[in-house]
């Protein structure tokens, strides 16, 4: 059932035919306050990028028939309202709909067939499951292969402070390219962290003082920031707005200890295609980060040619 004004189709033909497809926004709502949110987020988003927005909400289908198509009218009614009036600065742009079903199953179908760049939803609530299910954050990833951003405060302006979690591999080159295209970093104060592991560790922490233990910790700390800035350089990232911090200890730690200094509005990672793996082993760092972090937070998908182990996984 799909409600709303439709995308203009002849824009996009045209934008295809020149060879520049409008991005296309994914936010999915139960129009509670706390989804509210995250459609507002998604309309700031869009209008940033100049993106297409799709609205979706799911309803329960076990409902009796005529309490069904009642709430069904009431949802396309409010749904409508709500998603034309955020995206009044792009009218032709903005679709929505109503479906029946299992919210995340809703998600994953709509992903499936909009192909969207990036998916919105509201921070969701912890669940005792989460450990061995996942969140639905991550079910979402691994079903669609789409970034998701987890929205929990309010959107009353682009994001301008956020941090960004980088190991310098070519995973963290794709998140740090993918941001920069949705231009998130255009005018934020960005703090971009990076834990890594150092073989001379135990002796410069030891109990007795080192030198060349120190000297060691120095020159791994100076290289990881020369790489940390020459990865942010040549995806496009302005760095005099950059702040680096290299942290020798554990990711999560890490991010941790940067967060609490730059209270930031958004935190950026990326995730592994190992995801489901890691979190039921190991515990992965994404699993803790949708779990535990205050701000919103945008988890990056990994590259196309690493999507069918996410879906595997």
């Amino acid at each position: 059932m799909q409600i709303g004004v439709p995308v203009h189709e002849t824009w996009r033909r045209m934008a295809v035919a020149a060879g520049m497809p409008r991005r296309r926004i994914l936010c999915a709502t139960d129009l509670t306050p706390r989804s509210d949110r995250a459609m507002q987020r998604a309309a700031l988003l869009a209008q940033q990028m100049k993106a297409e927005a799709h609205f979706v909400h799911a309803l329960n289908d076990r409902l009796a028939g005529r309490v069904l198509r009642s709430k069904v009218i009431r949802a396309n009614l409010r749904l409508a309202a709500h998603s034309q009036r955020l995206m009044q600065h792009a009218p032709e742009s903005v679709t929505a709909e109503v479906q029946l079903g299992n919210p995340i199953d809703i998600v994953i179908a709509t992903a499936r067939e909009y192909k969207p760049d990036l998916i919105v939803i509201a921070r969701p609530k912890r669940r005792s499951l989460d450990t061995m299910l996942g969140t639905a954050a991550e079910r979402i990833i691994r079903g669609t292969g789409c970034s998701v951003l987890l929205v929990g405060n309010a959107a009353e302006r682009p994001y301008q402070r956020m941090v960004l979690a980088t190991d310098l591999s070519s995973k963290s080159a794709h998140v740090t390219r993918t941001v920069v295209s949705m231009g998130m970093l255009k005018n934020a104060r960005t703090w971009v962290v990076h834990a890594f592991g150092l073989p001379y560790h135990d002796i410069a922490t030891g109990d007795g003082l080192d030198i060349d233990g120190i000297s060691a910790e120095v020159m791994w700390h100076s290289t990881a920031r020369r790489n940390v800035l020459q990865s942010l350089d040549d995806a496009g990232i302005d760095v005099t707005r950059v702040h680096i911090a290299t942290e020798l200890s554990r990711p999560l730690t890490a991010i941790r200890r940067v967060m609490d200094q730059a209270q930031p509005e958004l935190l950026v990672i990326g995730v592994s295609r190992w995801l489901a793996l890691k979190r039921i082993l190991v515990g992965s760092v994404t699993h803790r980060v949708f779990r535990d972090v205050n701000c919103d937070v945008l988890a990056i998908a990994p590259p196309p040619a690493e999507r069918k182990w996410l879906y595997a996984a």
